[in-house]
């Protein structure tokens, strides 16, 4: 068979098992991988131009993806997720990667669990609109300094473990690629970037080079540890969006490839010998790894809830994961076994994980007690002064609360604050005139020591609309309700809190219109007006 002829019967596999996928509301990577299976079974994959062709596609994939990996997480981001999710991004991979690799008896196993997948965990928030709550944002965060673990073993693993040796060779990259990334390379894009095509090109071929670079005989390691670093280099550019932008569709159908290869190295035979360890291993994944995060995290001061949300939602192993152990296999640190094990672990979690994301809150109703119970005692540390009547609630001191929190202030009312992110009261605790009380919205237990059915305004600037239902059936049980000012994340949520005896919804998207529209009635095109109210804008942020 052909080249040609292999790459379109792959095309195809490819295409009827993402189609599959999607129906089943699955990552379309298991249907790649499940494809690549179901043609190794078959005795395609074994042809000599076709297992070529899937180690070179597989190979490219994989370095066009950590090159945009380097190109789209740029080292300053770190700073950004805080103290917290940095703590539990490393203690959650130490922890899982030791009790991973005592459970089965591999290191490179256990470094496999360590990792969950950053393309399903962003998926399932987003389906629940849970990207900009607090256990999303910490989740996002833990993904993130995991994506910067694993490039590490990666490299560790490159060096074919003489550490001594690889970390020198690593400091003499890192230094190379600091002076190139300030003096060179910004120069370079800025020139390219007047013409998209070069641009996509020339950028192409520098991924490329450094790949070969890096993956020769005179550094050792590997082609896809340059295309992280060469994506790492053109981070801090301008032009790096359209350069993503243009890379991804490629990267997508070599990765695509690469997920078939993985696939077509899991035999039926191994499959049959290694089912036990990865159903175990599996079992461990969906309940030791989320009690891991969940434990650290109230160890943290974090609500249970929060904690169980963010915990289940890294009930999964990471596409690093298969990254590698592909990479263990190809260094000859690791045998074959190693990636079939890791894969049907993979398949198994990222299927079930799915489903417990749908199940998450009759799952926590269950589990809720027991959480409680070992949340941190400062938790229920609500002042021991009576809140008065007459006063006002605000749940949620985020971007809106922290800008109508000075407003509310000047009415003259006692202001109590609640928030499930501890820094974030901590930090209230400091502002004179407003009380602060760590809390969890969705805790109905919490309303009555708020004493929300004898204030005058109750403010949610939390846009989870089972929360703020169950608030409003609260406090619409007093014959005297307070008034109630919601944020919506849309219409229908918005309908339904109507519905629920909202007094005034608050859509931030429709109140960004009615802002310019109101701008233009009143200023017309008056450039100075708005320069002026975007400086003003821009030093508020």
């Amino acid at each position: 068979m052909s080249i040609f002829e292999g790459l379109a019967v792959l095309a195809t596999a490819a295409a009827i098992g993402g189609v599959i996928a999607r129906l089943f509301k699955q990552p379309l990577l298991l249907g790649y991988a499940i494809s690549g299976i179901i043609l190794s079974a078959l005795g395609f994959t074994r042809l000599a131009n076709v297992h070529e062709l899937l180690g070179f596609s597989g190979q490219l994939g994989v370095t066009l993806l950590l090159f945009l990996v380097g190109l789209e997480l740029p080292i300053s981001e770190l700073k950004q997720v805080g103290k917290t999710a940095m703590f539990s991004g490393i203690a959650q991979v130490l922890f899982t990667f030791g009790l991973g690799t005592w459970i089965s008896g591999s290191a490179y196993i256990g470094l496999g669990l360590a990792f969950s997948s950053t393309i399903v965990v962003v998926k399932l928030l987003t389906e629940r609109k849970d990207l900009a709550s607090l256990y999303g944002k910490l989740t996002v965060g833990i993904l993130l300094v995991q994506d910067f673990v694993a490039i590490g073993a990666m490299i560790f693993l490159a060096g074919s473990g003489n550490f001594v040796l690889t970390g020198i060779k690593g400091i003499v990259l890192v230094s190379i690629f600091s002076f190139v990334v300030v003096r060179i390379m910004p120069k370079v894009t800025a020139w390219l970037g007047q013409s998209t095509e070069l641009l996509f090109v020339g950028t192409l071929a520098w991924c490329l080079a450094v790949a070969a670079l890096v993956s020769s005989p005179l550094i050792g390691f590997t082609a896809e540890i340059g295309g992280f670093l060469a994506g790492l280099a053109l981070a801090g550019s301008s032009e790096h969006l359209q350069i993503s932008a243009r890379i991804r569709p490629l990267r997508d159908f070599f990765l695509t490839l690469f997920f078939i290869s993985l696939g077509a190295g899991v035999s039926i035979a191994q499959i049959s010998s290694n089912w036990l360890i990865a159903v175990l291993l599996s079992v461990f994944v969906l309940t030791l790894k989320p009690i891991v995060v969940i434990s650290i995290l109230l160890f943290q001061g974090y609500g249970a809830r929060v904690a169980y949300m963010t915990g289940l939602a890294l009930s999964q192993v990471s596409e690093f994961s298969l990254l590698l152990a592909a990479l263990a296999i190809r260094t000859n640190q690791a045998d074959s076994s190693i990636l079939t094990v890791v894969s049907m672990v993979g398949i198994i979690t990222m299927i079930s994980s799915n489903y417990l994301s749908q199940g998450a809150n009759k799952i926590y109703s269950l589990v809720a007690p027991f959480l409680t119970w070992m949340e941190h005692k400062k938790n229920h540390s609500l002042s021991k002064t009576p809140v008065p009547s007459g006063h006002i609630v605000m749940f949620g001191h985020n971007r809106i609360g922290n800008i109508i929190r000075p407003v509310l202030e000047t009415l003259k009312k006692p202001l109590l604050i609640v928030d499930f992110d501890p820094e974030v009261t901590e930090k209230l605790k400091l502002i004179s005139g407003v009380q602060s009380v760590f809390g969890d919205m969705s805790d109905e237990g919490l309303y009555e020591s708020l004493g929300l059915t004898h204030a005058e305004l109750v403010v949610s600037t939390v846009s989870d609309c089972d929360d703020n239902l169950l608030l409003l059936s609260f406090i619409g049980k007093s014959k005297n309700p307070p008034i109630s000012i919601i944020v919506a994340g849309d219409t229908n949520d918005a309908q339904k809190l109507y519905s629920a005896g909202a007094d005034l919804v608050i859509i931030p998207h429709s109140m960004g219109g009615e802002y310019l529209a109101t701008l233009f009635e009143n200023r017309g095109l008056n450039k100075d007006y708005i320069v002026r109210r975007g400086k003003l804008h821009a030093k508020n942020l």
